[in-house]
């Protein structure tokens, strides 16, 4: 959502290299500081204060993108026990989605640029609520985050 919102903003472009930084607070985009108005609008997206997103300009998203991250683990979101994933398992995370999205529309499977969503059920996929083939499954299980999850675009 980041990278789609910088480049909807145009202040990047996915396609050419970029570096988009958080330091202590800071918001830099190809070392240059952003503004106030700039960083409060993506704060949304930080999840802490000191990280690196380096994109080396391929269109293939993900699979080239460098993350530092200077949270700590065993942090828990307040107020709850639910644990708060550091920049590099939010990560890898994301390739892993992206590389399934990439590959289900490849297939012809799923329109990356219309509404979509992807659910794994018992380690079956299913795309928009239709369970595919098991061959399908099959082909794509290597990105499958768990064998119970979902993800959509509206």
């Amino acid at each position: 959502e980041l990278k789609a919102a910088l480049e909807k903003d145009r202040l990047t472009d996915t396609r050419k290299p970029y570096k988009v930084e958080i330091k202590d607070g800071e918001f830099y985009i190809n070392g240059k500081k952003q503004s106030k108005g700039v960083r409060d609008k993506f704060k949304k997206y930080f999840k802490n204060d000191n990280y690196t997103i380096i994109n080396d300009g391929d269109k293939s998203t993900s699979n080239h993108n460098e993350v530092k991250d200077s949270t700590k683990t065993g942090l828990t979101y307040p107020g709850t026990s639910t644990p708060v994933f550091d920049g590099i398992q939010y990560m890898k995370e994301l390739m892993l989605m992206n590389q399934l999205i990439n590959g289900l529309e490849k297939e012809g499977l799923l329109d990356s640029k219309k509404p979509y969503w992807v659910n794994v059920k018992e380690g079956e996929l299913y795309i928009n609520g239709k369970k595919q083939p098991k061959e399908v499954s099959d082909k794509f299980r290597q990105f499958f985050q768990s064998d119970n999850y979902g993800f959509q675009k509206s």
